[in-house]
């Protein structure tokens, strides 16, 4: 296990510990073997409610991220192509972390700084919470603050939250993505047969997916009512 950590951001009154970093597992620059696949499945899924937390009527999904995070810069990629089953992004940026960030290399991903997502089934909050020089940026909302320290007590970011129910932590190392560009990840992690990235994020996506559909009662049907996704329903915490 390993974690790492970054400086202090102040947030207006409050003081956000931003902390590049969540618990990873082993060398993931490599994918998992078969028989892994239920542990890397829901490594870094957490079941924190019973009853989910809503947002204007729908569970809330939360986001608290920083632009400089090599860490966040990971996440973003299963987080995007899980949530876009369930809405539609619009304004989404492209970005690079900051390298030598818990020395790791700049890692090309998504900028949620300008992004809002539009879904029936969801409520979304995201939150560039610092620059890519780890100044403040965005602030998260009192009751996402709330969450956030919750469930955070370290302030350790990438922090997210689905579907008013669960915790997700990233579990696989940034540096699965150094030096591939933002357009060779997004076309390997979109690609029908999938290589070393494409696998290792399509698990994290399937796991993000997965409890969603466990939330919101199986919509849209074309995504949460396969076979696939059906019997990883059946292994959620």
């Amino acid at each position: 296990m390993k974690t790492s950590r970054f400086g202090v951001l102040g947030l207006l009154a409050s003081v956000l510990l931003a902390a590049c970093g969540q618990a990873i597992s082993g060398d993931a620059s490599q994918p998992p073997a078969p028989a892994q696949a239920t542990k890397v499945g829901f490594s870094g899924i957490h079941r924190v409610f019973d009853k989910p937390r809503l947002s204007d009527g729908r569970p809330l999904t939360l986001f608290v991220g920083g632009q400089f995070c090599p860490f966040c810069a990971s996440m973003r990629w299963p987080v995007v192509k899980a949530l876009s089953r369930f809405g539609t992004f619009s304004g989404l940026g492209q970005m690079q972390s900051r390298a030598g960030t818990d020395g790791f290399a700049s890692i090309a991903t998504y900028d949620f700084a300008h992004a809002t997502y539009k879904s029936d089934l969801l409520t979304v909050h995201l939150v560039e919470a610092a620059d890519a020089n780890g100044n403040p940026l965005q602030q998260p909302t009192g009751d996402d603050m709330e969450l956030f320290n919750r469930f955070d007590p370290n302030g350790s970011i990438p922090f997210v939250f689905i579907a008013g129910t669960y915790v997700a932590q990233l579990p696989y190392s940034p540096q699965l993505l150094a030096g591939r560009s933002f357009d060779k990840i997004r076309d390997e992690v979109n690609a029908a047969n999938p290589g070393d990235i494409g696998w290792t994020v399509d698990k994290e996506t399937d796991a993000i997916t997965a409890a969603i559909c466990k939330v919101d009662g199986g919509d849209p049907p074309t995504v949460c009512q396969t076979p696939a996704m059906q019997a990883l329903l059946d292994r959620m915490p």
